[in-house]
């Protein structure tokens, strides 16, 4: 079919077909000629992407940081945004600031492309006063070129200005997704621009809000946008995922929880309605316990949340407990991950929620056995758990082997009355436990991934000690399933070698991942285990899993995302294009979407770091 015969072709249809093609040969289609042109660029150039750049300068203390790094907008780029005819930027729908490039190297630990910063550089996300300029000016571009389809704006990077804010509001108001990083932490308050915020009553048509740190004077802003997004907002994300060396609110006299303008503001204040919410994302609540302590009050009417998340969080409890009794009840996903929060906070939370689908409990601290124990409440319609090692606290005595509560509470028949089983957990399919011996793990039959966590004591197993646990487990599982359901097991897949053991470490470990093979085997024949080291070849022949991921920090499990690391085999191509008066493509500032990985079902090439393991039943004890 020629270019011309593709116009009458639907768009959609065209899209549809298009996202499967890499960026290179679309590339190469689009020089072909002004009629492929016009059909590939609602492809190629729907998102407009910036790239931060790094300039090394030095520290004020220059004694703890040798060096630092200065992140800023790159002119000519910013130059090309601002000289564009409204023509060329028709169908853009989505600006992103992306971080700056950095050389990369291979990982030994992790066997994938990583990025460092310089050694004892330190980095400074703040964009100085020009660049916060040259931010608005290509946001004012946007703006006047009245784009119908505009839809996102992403900073998550840096730290703006208020005036880049409430400008964004203002400029933008169908603006559908809006992700930034911090707001205003470093940077002089223009008391103007907050007072307007504090003031505006328009409506705001964001459906995805997401923001970090913030300073004390932006709380009564924040709160009034969040009225303005009362009749479309469904997700929600407060606070940074990453810590940060900037402390906000350094006298927390007058935002503390409980404080008198706190108290006077509950009394005073309108409510917030949001009854679209259904995701709602808490990280390091330390920075505004305050702004939670007000907010969680004035909520209301949040009938539709059903997923919460939260991360090293030490005061968002009495939050989470006001949004369940304001309507919140009907939540389904809870995933905890490194909150401190005061003894019997848990049991709460179970006791009032309705039954769980997923629920994580990850690096938890300052809890007992009594407040987990109400899980099991929650044992019959649990599809996803996460069940991961608390934090070593004085209490426990690591010579008696008590480093983990949740084993004896779970896994141990002798002491727990509802153990993980095929029986009391009929719908469990996917499952991450500490690493035990294999006697221990449980045998559940509809179990499709099951993760084993290092813990704090053991974080890092032998490859042989590994293969013997999982080989054993998959022998005794296959037993299990065929004597009691005359049918093979579930299990697709068990994941080895990455956990987070610590509150504030990330994940690392060199992941190993068990293909349990059914194909070629007879109805009594045993399955054989293949083990991968690259999660590329892993998602070739098994469906993607939230457990397959080696950072579990960002993002809900129930997303249907890739990992990141799949995309490194897209890294080389040539991404970033743009158009000067429509007459040709060329490289420069635009960025296309990233595609789906395509889904095979043939098997891959033997590597190296990937064997067959044969079940030995000579050294297995008999069952």
């Amino acid at each position: 079919m020629s270019s011309v015969g593709l116009l009458q072709v639907p768009p959609e249809v065209l899209e549809a077909i298009f996202q499967y093609v890499p960026r290179r040969d679309l590339k190469n289609f689009a020089l072909s000629g002004p009629v492929a042109l016009h059909i590939i660029s609602p492809i190629l150039y729907r998102r407009l992407s910036l790239r931060l750049v790094a300039v090394p300068h030095d520290c004020v203390n220059s004694r703890r940081y040798p060096c630092c790094e200065e992140h800023c907008l790159d002119v000519e780029a910013v130059d090309s945004v601002l000289n564009s005819t409204p023509r060329a930027l028709n169908y853009v729908r989505e600006f992103v600031i992306a971080p700056p490039e950095r050389a990369a190297f291979r990982s030994t630990s992790r066997m994938q492309e990583s990025y460092i910063l310089p050694p004892g550089a330190r980095p400074n996300r703040t964009l100085n006063d020009r660049d916060d300029f040259l931010l608005r000016l290509v946001l004012q571009k946007l703006g006047d070129a009245s784009l119908d389809n505009f839809q996102s704006i992403s900073i998550p990077n840096c730290d703006i200005s208020t005036k880049t804010f409430a400008f964004i509001l203002r400029s933008q108001p169908n603006l559908r997704s809006l992700k930034l990083g911090r707001i205003g932490v470093q940077k002089q308050f223009d008391h103007g621009e907050i007072a307007e915020l504090e003031r505006a009553q328009g409506a705001l048509n964001l459906e995805c809000l997401e923001f970090g740190e913030f300073k004390e004077e932006l709380v009564f802003a924040l709160l009034q946008t969040l009225r303005r997004c009362a009749g479309s907002l469904r997700e929600l994300s407060i606070g940074s995922v990453h810590l940060s060396p900037v402390r906000t609110n350094p006298a927390r006299a007058r935002f503390s929880p409980g404080s008198r303008e706190i108290q006077s503001r509950k009394r005073s204040d309108p409510k917030v309605s949001l009854p679209r919410l259904e995701k709602l994302e808490i990280s390091f609540d330390t920075h505004f316990p305050g702004f939670l302590d007000l907010f969680g009050h004035l909520v209301e009417n949040c009938h539709r949340l059903t997923r919460i998340r939260l991360n090293s969080c030490d005061y968002s409890h009495h939050f989470i407990l006001d949004l369940i009794d304001r309507g919140g009840a009907n939540i389904q996903s809870f995933q905890v991950d490194g909150c401190f929060w005061p003894s019997g906070s848990m049991r709460i939370f179970f006791h009032k929620l309705q039954p769980l689908h997923t629920l994580k409990l990850n690096s938890h601290g300052n809890v007992f056995i009594s407040d987990i124990e109400p899980v099991l409440e929650h044992r019959d319609s649990l599809k996803r758990l996460w069940i991961g090692c608390g934090i070593l606290g004085p209490r426990i005595n690591i010579e008696d082997g008590g480093d983990c509560l949740c084993l004896q509470t779970f896994f141990d028949p002798d002491t727990c009355q509802y153990p993980i089983n095929s029986e009391n957990w009929p719908l469990l399919e996917e499952l991450a436990m500490p690493f035990v011996p294999w006697e221990m793990i449980p045998l559940v039959h509809n179990l499709r991934i099951l993760r084993l966590l290092p813990t704090s004591l053991d974080p890092q197993r032998p490859r042989n000690d590994t293969e013997h646990v999982v080989t054993r487990f998959v022998k005794k599982l296959w037993e299990h399933s065929m004597s009691l359901y005359h049918q093979r097991p579930k299990l697709e897949a068990v994941v080895t070698g990455i956990g987070r053991p610590d509150r504030y470490e990330i994940e690392t470990g060199t992941a190993s991942y068990y293909i349990i093979r059914y194909d070629g085997t007879g109805d009594h024949e045993r399955p054989r285990v293949k083990r991968y080291s690259d999660l590329t070849r892993v998602l070739k022949v098994c469906a993607w899993s939230y457990l397959f991921e080696p950072r579990t920090l960002d993002g809900f499990w129930e997303d249907a995302r890739r990992s990141s690391i799949t995309c490194s085999e897209q890294q080389d191509d040539d991404r970033n294009y743009y158009i000067e008066g429509r007459r040709g493509v060329g490289r420069g500032i635009y960025d296309s979407p990233p595609l789906p990985e395509p889904r095979y079902h043939t098997l891959v090439p033997r590597s190296r770091r990937d064997s067959d393991i044969e079940i030995d039943e000579s050294d297995i004890d008999p069952f």
